[in-house]
């Protein structure tokens, strides 16, 4: 067997046991559930972002820990659907989206997470805040200062603050 032909037949390997992974995502059992999706975590293939983008609706919080989890391991592949769930009508899916970015970082995601700051559910505000004191974008600043002032939500006004100490410690560290 030549090295091409045994390089696709691993690869057609890998593709059929993530395939397997994502079909048992959708098992009747949480358990199940939570290691296939810890499971694609951590072979981190791009092709399992939606369903572990859906999988954040699991009704067992374990699952969704898993679920989320998973996507800050695969990373950038997962920040474009990560950004388009922050838009969803589940409040839930928003805030789970927005603490994803935050562990995945980037400033791809920032200007996604300022509009979330917007958000009616005070529990993606307050994760919108948070993941932007992660990243330490210096264009949340501005934004997350209003938060802290003026949401009506004081649990988001600290978060936002703290955000802003984050981001004020990062550029402190940074400066020469």
């Amino acid at each position: 067997m030549s090295k091409s032909d045994a390089l696709f037949k691993k690869e057609k390997e890998v593709a059929e046991k993530i395939e397997r992974l994502i079909q048992a995502l959708k098992s009747e059992e949480s358990d199940v559930r939570k290691y296939a999706a810890e499971s694609l975590g951590a072979i981190g293939d791009p092709r399992a972002v939606n369903p572990l983008i859906q999988a954040l609706k699991d009704e067992n919080w374990k699952v969704r820990r898993e679920a989320v989890w998973a996507l800050g391991k695969i990373g950038e592949t997962a920040i474009k659907s990560l950004i388009k769930a922050l838009k969803s009508e589940d409040s839930s899916l928003r805030k789970k989206a927005a603490w994803s970015l935050g562990m995945i970082g980037g400033s791809m995601a920032v200007e996604s997470l300022i509009q979330a700051l917007k958000s009616e559910d005070s529990d993606v505000r307050k994760e919108a805040a948070w993941s932007l004191g992660k990243i330490g974008s210096s264009r949340a600043v501005e934004p997350l200062s209003q938060v802290s002032l003026k949401d009506k939500d004081k649990n988001v006004q600290k978060v936002a603050k703290s955000a802003l100490e984050n981001i004020l410690a990062k550029k402190i560290l940074m400066s020469p």
